[in-house]
């Protein structure tokens, strides 16, 4: 059994949550205190150390699907995904949902992610 040690906790703003349809992804199922996913994706043709963040949600025809809301910060991910791509673990989770006002119309996500190492 392989044991692992908390490393660090970080928080950070997810980027990305403007593009496709994020925006609605975010209005209809992001909550405080819900948990994200976060999954490398070193195959991205812009960030070869890109983190995307995904979150639980319902459709209409698909019960728990994963839906993406946007990317870890690069400069972030620059940190992140060595530890990933080395067999480390990170939980996230929604701290806070800005924004959806009418002075602010765009929602942002804020999260906080805890690495452990081995």
């Amino acid at each position: 059994m392989q044991t692992f040690q908390k490393h660090t906790t970080m928080k950070m703003n997810v980027h990305g949550v403007s593009y496709e349809n994020r925006q609605d992804l975010i209005r209809r199922f992001c909550r405080a205190g819900m948990p994200v996913t976060l999954r490398r994706e070193p195959r991205n043709p812009r960030d070869i150390r890109a983190i995307g963040v995904w979150i639980k949600g319902s459709t209409l025809l698909v019960f728990d699907k994963d839906l993406q809301i946007g990317y870890i910060p690069s400069a972030k991910a620059d940190r992140l995904a060595p530890i990933m791509d080395a067999g480390g673990v990170v939980a996230g989770k929604v701290v806070r949902i800005t924004g959806g006002t009418q002075d602010r119309p765009t929602f942002g996500v804020d999260i906080e992610v805890e690495v452990w190492t081995k």
